[in-house]
Parts: structure tokens; C-alpha cells; sequence
């Protein structure tokens, strides 16, 4: 099984790098158009320590299998996921999920701009939860703007990084899904 999940992380490497798109509702119901991005840097500097020898014992695995494991494997994933409700004024929300957050941790997002400039983001204490930072919609604003118009973003725990997300891709694909609402086109781009 072990050989199967590191097969696994290897092909998918392509598959998370970029933005996924679902729907999904918050807490008091709204619907939220849900934009996904997944770090695969903890993982692919796990399969260059290991030794992948098995390669070859992987190969006979059904597609579907493989798609399952897939799906099975994203739970340990760190991502960032913005969730976006267009009704009304609309309003958006962020989330943070790594298996290594804890209630207490010291954490500050660094978003680095198209340009190259550096945006810091600290956290409230009630913002975290073991493995997850929630950002509620009345925050969250700046926070998806900032992530809208940067091109990476550095999840830092006691001043080590622990977490990188790519972020480029977002522009385009919240324009192709959401960029008709006011939201977009008042609350994002003003």
C-alpha cells in the first residue's frame, strides 16, 4: 500500500497544482462558489527522500483505483480555499488546512505579489483551530484580495515555513466563474 500511495503523490504533483472549482454552502446556508488550491511541496519533498523502486508493482493499478487514491490522498494535503457568495453584495471566505496547525501555533501568511513585494497576514488566536485557519466573511475581504492578486503564498509557523501555495491561475479562473457578479466586479476589484 505504501508503494501505491507514493505512486499516487508522484502523478498527482500536476493534477493539484492548480485551482479546483466546487460548489458548496457556509454555515448559516448561503451557497459559495469554492475556488481550491492544494501545496504539494511537503509531499514531493517526502517521495525525494524515498526510495521509488516499486514504480514498476504500481503500474497494474485500474484507472479507477488510481482516481480513488487520488481523492483519498487530498485529505493530507495542505490548501487554501476561498469561498465566494455572489448573492446580494455578496461576500467571500478563506480557509487555511494543514495537518500541522495547532490551536495555540504562532502563524503568519506571507503573500508575495505579482511584482515581488512581500504582504504579511497574522492571524487572530480565535482564527485558529487544530489543522485549520477560518478567516469568516466579515475579515475576509482583504485577505482574498490579497491572494487574488498574488503569485505565491508562504504559510509560516514560529517563524519557519511550513506550507507554499501557488496562486497563480486564480484571476483567470474566478473571472471565468464568478467575474459577471457585483461582487466581483465591485467588493474584489475596487
Amino acid at each position: 500500500m505504501k508503494k501505491i500511495i507514493i505512486l499516487f503523490l508522484i502523478f498527482s504533483g500536476v493534477v493539484f497544482a492548480k485551482w479546483e472549482v466546487e460548489t458548496g454552502y457556509a454555515t448559516d446556508g448561503s451557497p459559495l462558489t469554492s475556488f481550491k488550491t492544494y501545496d504539494t511541496t511537503t509531499i514531493t519533498n517526502f517521495i525525494s527522500e524515498t526510495n521509488l523502486n516499486f514504480l514498476n508493482e504500481t503500474n497494474s493499478m485500474s484507472e479507477t483505483d488510481k482516481n480513488l487514491l487520488k481523492e483519498a490522498m487530498k485529505l493530507f494535503y495542505p490548501y487554501i480555499h476561498i469561498g465566494v457568495n455572489v448573492d446580494g453584495i455578496g461576500f467571500s471566505v478563506v480557509s487555511i488546512y494543514h495537518f500541522e496547525i495547532e490551536k495555540e501555533d504562532n502563524l503568519v501568511l506571507i503573500i508575495t505579489d505579482n511584482e515581488g513585494n512581500d504582504m504579511r497576514c497574522n492571524f487572530h488566536e480565535y482564527d485558529i483551530e487544530d489543522y485549520i485557519i477560518r478567516i469568516t466573511s466579515e475579515r475576509s475581504t482583504v485577505l482574498t484580495k490579497m491572494l487574488y492578486n498574488g503569485k505565491s503564498a508562504k504559510l509560516m509557523k514560529n517563524f519557519k515555513p511550513i506550507s507554499t501555495f501557488d496562486l497563480r491561475g486564480i484571476k483567470q479562473i474566478m473571472q471565468k466563474h464568478v467575474g459577471s457578479s457585483y461582487w466581483y466586479r465591485r467588493k474584489l476589484n475596487d
